[in-house]
């Protein structure tokens, strides 16, 4: 099995500038990575403001330490479920490991909601 972590980042944080993309506006550019540090460390490396990128108008956020959230607790944070997201096809082992993982996620941040995209007033 191989164990991949891969992290989408808000749009314009990571530069698209030297990427082979699709389509500018709904590609996304970010780590991927052996472990969540490692992904961390990464983008901490990636993200900044590239004068050369469209995407970036407007001005960017500072420089972020994203590992610092490393190994804190999650009690509190809200954790979101795409009710959408399971059930759809045949399950894949991804799938399966997601579905355990929610009860104990949710237990320890004591806070989840099950939402559905289909329910939003957009």
């Amino acid at each position: 099995m191989v164990r991949v972590v891969g992290h989408k980042p808000t749009y314009g944080l990571v530069p698209y500038t030297g990427c082979l993309g699709i389509e500018m506006t709904l590609d996304h550019v970010g780590p991927m990575a052996d472990t969540v540090a490692n992904a961390a460390r990464l983008l901490g490396v990636i993200a900044g403001e590239d004068p050369l990128d469209p995407r970036q108008r407007g001005g960017m956020p500072p420089p972020v330490d994203y590992t610092a959230a490393l190994g804190k607790s999650i009690k509190g944070l809200r954790i979101a479920v795409v009710h959408e997201g399971f059930g759809q096809t045949a399950e894949s082992w991804g799938s399966l490991a997601c579905r355990r993982a929610i009860p104990s996620s949710t237990a320890r941040s004591r806070r989840r909601c099950i939402i559905s995209p289909s329910a939003a007033p957009w």
